[in-house]
């Protein structure tokens, strides 16, 4: 099976026609192929649920009483008490660079990544300031770059897929004018075990 990366599709249209379409998320394989992600479907295998344009993998557990063999539930993942777990990593306004802050967390998630053998998702996210299509691309750069810096510390790249939902998928809402506290939130990496 290829690796897939995150990428966007969106659909042309003549001049002065209808209203340009909204972004869909894609995913794209090693080929360059591409599939957009539809609404409402089921894909890898029932793995992901996709509605709107936007897929979520499907949680393993919601409850510690979900899991088998002494194990609890932690961020939807069945994993052994005491063992680690993947940190998110937080960016600046506009910024996707792995900073100091970053690179400690993602020290800690490497190896936790090495040791369980893991394969992750690294998804990127922004706050909801500037347009979609920027977005996009913004929480892309930072997957990439986190992507790119795991590797660094040793995770094989096969390990590591990216993808992006730019702003669409917020922790809080903080309006254009929100508090910076608010919109800190929202610009960040996640990691999805696979």
């Amino acid at each position: 099976m290829q690796p897939w990366n995150a990428t966007q599709v969106s659909v042309s249209r003549s001049p002065d026609t209808a209203p340009r379409p909204p972004i869909v998320p894609a995913i794209r394989n090693a080929a360059g192929t591409v599939a957009a992600l539809s609404a409402n479907r089921t894909t890898n295998a029932g793995k992901a649920r996709c509605q709107g344009g936007a897929c979520v993998a499907k949680a393993e557990c919601s409850a510690d009483a979900d899991c088998s063999d002494g194990k609890v539930c932690e961020g939807g993942r069945c994993v052994a008490p005491g063992q680690c777990s993947l940190e998110k990593v937080y960016f600046g306004y506009d910024d996707a660079s792995v900073d100091g802050d970053a690179k400690s967390t993602l020290q800690r998630n490497a190896e936790c990544i090495k040791e369980r053998a893991l394969s992750v998702t690294v998804t990127g996210y922004c706050d909801e300031r500037g347009t979609s299509e920027y977005n996009i691309a913004l929480g892309e750069r930072r997957a990439n770059n986190v992507s790119k810096y795991l590797q660094s510390l040793g995770v094989p790249k096969k390990s590591l897929n990216t993808l992006s939902y730019g702003e669409e998928r917020l922790i809080k809402e903080c309006g254009e004018e929100g508090p910076e506290s608010c919109h800190r939130m929202n610009r960040r990496t996640e990691f999805d075990v696979r």
